[in-house]
């Protein structure tokens, strides 16, 4: 919140009122900020300026700094632009703000949403609780109160898995990670990449998710097309060298493994192309390639320790592709019996 010399201006003024002002950290330097998914000074910046108002505690151990910014200005009346008190030796920042409805047509945000944002936080941060208080109002007294939500999961995405499964999973779970360092382009710098995924085959859930930086790829980009590259390649060529295949039989699909596969991706690398600010798919090169030598590694390594798992996998793959097939058939018979064909 002090004075920055640097750049010749109050914190608090780069952090909450100059957009970009957080691009100069260095990812790849090894300190905290190594694998943030922001640093580039927009999304707090932001909010800031579509608030009706907004008020902060940062409190850093020494010192605790209290601002209020409404529509978008500062209206503390300090010259410093903040009021700072001796803080009781604990850390931590509150925000607190209401979006403004001269920016937004609705500002009511349901429940759903901070539920499922929070829960995917959760399952990404391994151990670190998240706690939603949410006020409702009881509709026959017309009093309010708080509910309490609580989102933990200690051993991140494994829990998470555990929880989606259940007891339909076909074969036992698989957690692997790994790390790797590679560049984009030989003009553009190394960085690395810490990969982790958690995995079981199913024929009662399916369910493909894909986080990055902790941000939810909804869209996924490079870790999507790594998993299919992967997986479609090795269960292709245990069929192959198993002949599985009928003899004119064409190859299968990802779609076929999709149908009885649970897979959820965490990564997080120092350097990360978006495809757009929205962050729901990345398009870096290297963790594509990276992420399918080591997961096409890692299934060869585990269809040869596990050999009854890989015939149960395999094999209900194949059953997958010939419905799928059975099915396109009798659809196509159909048309043609519906159009006089």
């Amino acid at each position: 919140m002090d004075f920055n010399k640097n750049e010749e201006k109050y914190n608090w003024e780069l952090a909450f009122c100059t957009l970009y002002a957080g691009g100069k950290y260095d990812n790849n330097s090894g300190d905290n900020y190594s694998y943030s998914l922001g640093l580039n000074g927009l999304g707090l910046c932001s909010t800031q300026f579509a608030a009706e108002y907004m008020e902060v505690e940062s409190n850093n151990g020494t010192w605790i700094y209290d601002l209020r910014f409404e529509k978008g200005y500062n209206v503390e009346k300090e010259e410093r632009g903040f009021r700072r008190h001796q803080s009781d030796g604990t850390t931590g920042t509150k925000i607190k703000w209401k979006p403004d409805l001269d920016v937004f047509t609705d500002i009511d945000v349901p429940f759903e949403y901070f539920d499922d944002v929070l829960r995917r936080q959760a399952v990404v941060n391994d151990g670190l609780t998240f706690v939603l208080r949410n006020e409702v109002r009881d509709e026959e007294t017309g009093e309010t109160h708080f509910e309490e939500h609580i989102y933990c999961y200690e051993n991140g995405i494994s829990d998470y898995l555990k929880e989606i499964v259940g007891d339909t999973a076909l074969t036992t779970e698989q957690v692997w990670s790994a790390q790797r360092t590679g560049k984009d382009r030989e003009d553009k710098p190394e960085y690395k990449v810490k990969m982790k995924v958690a995995f079981v085959f199913s024929n009662k859930v399916q369910l493909i998710q894909h986080y990055h930086n902790s941000s939810w790829l909804e869209h996924g980009g490079s870790p999507d097309k790594a998993m299919q590259a992967a997986f479609t390649n090795q269960i292709d060529g245990w069929l192959k060298a198993n002949s599985k295949y009928n003899k004119t039989e064409g190859k299968i699909k990802f779609t076929d493994i999709a149908d009885c596969l649970v897979f959820i991706s965490s990564n997080f690398s120092t350097q990360t192309s978006y495809e757009n600010q929205t962050k729901k798919s990345i398009t870096n090169k290297f963790i594509q390639e990276a992420m399918t030598d080591w997961l096409k590694h890692q299934l060869e390594v585990y269809f040869l320790e596990n050999p009854d798992e890989a015939v149960k996998i395999c094999e209900q793959v194949l059953i997958n592709k010939r419905a799928r097939e059975n099915a396109a058939k009798a659809r196509d018979t159909i048309k043609k019996q519906l159009s006089g064909k």
